[in-house]
């Protein structure tokens, strides 16, 4: 039921990142698996937020560790296909980040990383046939943006700070 939505908003989906594509023209489409028997199907969904969160947090530190802004759009594998748990996404950034900076980074298994190509289809590879994750803009907090004392951010991109899923 998911699924067939988000294969009804591709779109949507698309035209959004052609208008991110203005202000964060560095893109990657990202491949992250896991290693482990855990993330073997099938997998519990504790197991796939786990996962999820270990995909966050390594957006945050390579936006702190490149003083870089990043759009993920991203999509996990549904826990019913009987496949290994990965997590698929389309990279947008302000900054240029190298490959090898972004696979170097990932810890927890292999990653697939190439260069954004949006006639490619990467995001209709992303929506369909997996779950799409919700996101928001990952900010560096750090200048031009900064955080407080009381850990609010303040960002220049605060336009965009909206839901992207």
């Amino acid at each position: 039921m998911i699924i067939k939505r988000q294969e009804t908003m591709l779109p949507r989906y698309r035209e959004s990142v052609e208008d991110y594509l203005n202000t964060f023209p560095h893109g990657w489409f990202i491949t992250l698996s896991f290693e482990g028997d855990e993330y073997s199907a099938p997998i519990a969904e504790s197991i796939r937020d786990a996962g999820l969160r270990k995909a966050k947090s390594w957006l945050m530190w390579l936006s702190r560790i490149h003083s870089a802004h990043l759009i993920p759009f991203e999509s996990a594998e549904p826990t019913f296909t009987g496949k290994r748990f990965s997590i698929h996404m389309v990279l947008l950034s302000d900054k240029k980040i190298k490959v090898n900076d972004l696979k170097s980074a990932w810890k927890y298994g292999n990653t697939v990383i190439k260069t954004y190509k949006h006639d490619l289809g990467g995001i209709e590879y992303t929506f369909t046939n997996h779950i799409g994750v919700e996101s928001w803009i990952i900010c560096p907090a750090k200048n031009p943006c900064r955080k407080n004392r009381k850990g609010e951010i303040f960002c220049i991109y605060d336009e965009h700070r909206r839901l992207i899923i």
